[in-house]
């Protein structure tokens, strides 16, 4: 009763199953000038919970280069804006309102990406890295 879509706007990333998305050359950085949009559906009646267990970005003060945004929901205006995040520093944890949740990463500096778990309030895990990693590496070891 859940589902991931793909990123939209990009060829470079890997679908290796319904619960694991990733970019290749992981921990390398990733590619410049690109952005993802990524969206989380749970079963209705859900929430989605995001939490992060690293986050390598490029800082800036206002996060105007490389950046991370979640939306509460599939709609990306600001009134859904959950947060935008950049740096080192892992974001807090969310919840989102109802059973959809967006994450947009956008980077036009190489850096290493992030790793997210998200979780439906329904209690199933789904992991997701997103940086740039080999997936033949995990299919191989």
């Amino acid at each position: 009763p859940w589902l991931l879509t793909p990123p939209t706007r990009s060829a470079l990333g890997y679908l290796i199953s319904i619960t694991l998305f990733l970019y290749p050359n992981f921990p390398g950085p990733y590619p410049y000038e690109t952005e993802c949009t990524w969206l989380i559906v749970v079963a209705e009646g859900s929430s989605v919970l995001l939490s992060f267990s690293h986050f390598e970005l490029e800082y800036h003060a206002a996060c105007a280069y490389d950046y991370l945004q979640v939306y509460n929901g599939a709609a990306r205006d600001r009134g859904n804006l959950l947060g935008t995040f950049c740096g080192r520093s892992p974001p807090p944890p969310f919840s989102s309102a109802w059973h959809v949740m967006a994450v947009v990463f956008h980077f036009n500096i190489g850096g290493r990406g992030f790793k997210a778990h998200f979780y439906s309030g329904a209690g199933f895990f789904l992991s997701v890295l997103v940086g740039l990693w080999p997936p033949w590496d995990i299919l191989q070891n």
